[in-house]
């Protein structure tokens, strides 16, 4: 009876894990906008995160175009991708309903902070 009831308790677990892990990846669902600030300029970028066949996708578009992120991660509370034009690798918190973080370009490191479309 013992073993029956920690399968059970065992399933459970399992079951609510993973409605917590889709919970999580359905609150960035969707886009995202930030405005990002050089030389004086500045420069509006969209961040569309959803679901594809292998886990979450992300496309980023900016004044040269959209390009599809590679790598792109969702941990439940950081959201990492490689950026297709410089390379490195761009790294956000989700933070109070805001993904927050830095992009590293030929200028430099410049703060980044997106905010969900309405």
């Amino acid at each position: 009876m013992k073993t029956f009831n920690k399968s059970i308790f065992l399933a459970a677990l399992v079951f609510l894990g993973g409605q917590a892990l889709a919970a999580d990846q359905a609150a960035i669902l969707g886009t995202w906008v930030a405005t990002l600030s050089a030389q004086g300029q500045s420069v509006s970028i969209e961040l569309e995160i959803q679901k594809g066949s292998n886990g979450l996708e992300a496309t980023m578009a900016g004044p040269r175009g959209a390009n599809s992120l590679g790598e792109f991660k969702f941990d439940g509370n950081e959201v990492s991708f490689k950026s297709p034009r410089t390379g490195s690798t761009v790294t956000l918190d989700y933070i109070d309903d805001e993904l927050r973080g830095s992009f590293s370009g030929p200028q430099g490191s410049r703060p980044l902070a997106f905010k969900k479309a309405q």
